[in-house]
Parts: C-alpha cells; structure tokens; sequence
C-alpha cells in the first residue's frame, strides 16, 4: 500500500505506510511483553514503561518512509532524528497516526465469521 501523506500542524509533510506487516506487528508485541517481570515470592507483574516509547520508535521507524519539512527540504534517511528537533506538537501529532496505524486486532471481523 502506498503512504498517506499527513501535514502537521507547522506544515511538515509526513509520508506514513498504513498498516504494519504481521512480521513488524509481532516484534512490537515482543518489544512490549520483554519488558515484563514476574516476582516468583510476590506473584506480582511489574512492566518497564520505557518499553512503550521502545515499541512507537520501532513503529515510527517500520511506518514512515519520507519527511519534507516545512521549508521544502526532502528527508529519507534519520527520520526520527528529524521529528525529534520538531515542535512537541508535531511530534504528537505524527506519533497519534502512527498509534492509529498500529492499534487493533489481528483478527479482522471477517476472519471472525469465519
């Protein structure tokens, strides 16, 4: 599938693959439950949040293939260094399409009626 281009709130064009492939799906699932420890007295869960950040960094990385700022220039390559020198609005904002693009079932309803 072809990007969708999005356009941040200070005119940053951000070119973002739609979905994830199942591979890039499951190693985000990996990134996120690798974090997990279990204490064997308590019986208790504790989670790293950092893992999260780990988890939309990677996705960042999988999903988005172009950036042209808002002053023309065209980025392909260290494009999470480039949104990292944006405005935190910006920022939120392409990461909010990229959490859209990851969010969900991998069991789609019509593979469920199946």
């Amino acid at each position: 599938m072809d990007p969708i281009e999005y356009t941040t709130p200070s005119g940053h064009k951000v070119f973002i693959k739609p979905k994830l492939t199942f591979g890039q799906f499951r190693q985000i699932a990996r990134i996120q439950v690798s974090s997990y420890t279990l204490d064997p007295a308590t019986k208790k869960m504790s989670y790293d949040g950092g893992s999260i950040y780990n988890a939309e960094d990677y996705a960042f990385k999988c999903l988005v293939t172009k950036i042209v700022d808002n002053t023309g220039k065209e980025y392909t390559s260290e494009l999470l260094n480039v949104i990292n020198e944006w405005d935190k609005v910006d920022g939120d904002y392409i990461y909010e399409k990229i959490n859209e693009a990851t969010k969900g079932s991998t069991i789609t309803p019509e593979l469920k009626k199946k």
